[in-house]
Formats: structure tokens, C-alpha cells, sequence
């Protein structure tokens, strides 16, 4: 099943700054990715459980 394209991103964890800043930046324009009929992938190797601290 093919789903399009994607934009996959790639972040250390919670405790880096500029990963966080990332991640947000990326989150204002979310809507305008899947508009455009793309998924916004990222990925840490941090637990989930870590990851929604934030």
C-alpha cells in the first residue's frame, strides 16, 4: 500500500534544546506537510515515555 511521501526527521531526545525547537518548528507547519500529502515521521532513541514530557 503505497501512502506518499514523507519527511522523516531525526532527534536525540528530550534533553537537547535545538531538538525541541526542531520538533516545534516542525509541528506549526504539520498541517501544511499533510496538505501536501506527505507524513511527518520522527524518530529518537529515546522511550516514548520520555518523549511526551514535553
Amino acid at each position: 500500500m503505497k501512502k506518499g511521501p514523507i519527511n522523516l526527521i531525526f532527534y536525540r531526545g528530550e534533553w537537547c534544546p535545538f531538538c525541541n525547537l526542531q520538533l516545534k518548528a516542525y509541528e506549526r507547519i504539520r498541517s501544511d506537510i499533510k496538505s501536501a500529502g506527505a507524513q511527518l515521521i520522527a524518530i529518537s532513541p529515546q522511550t516514548p515515555d520520555h518523549s511526551l514530557s514535553q
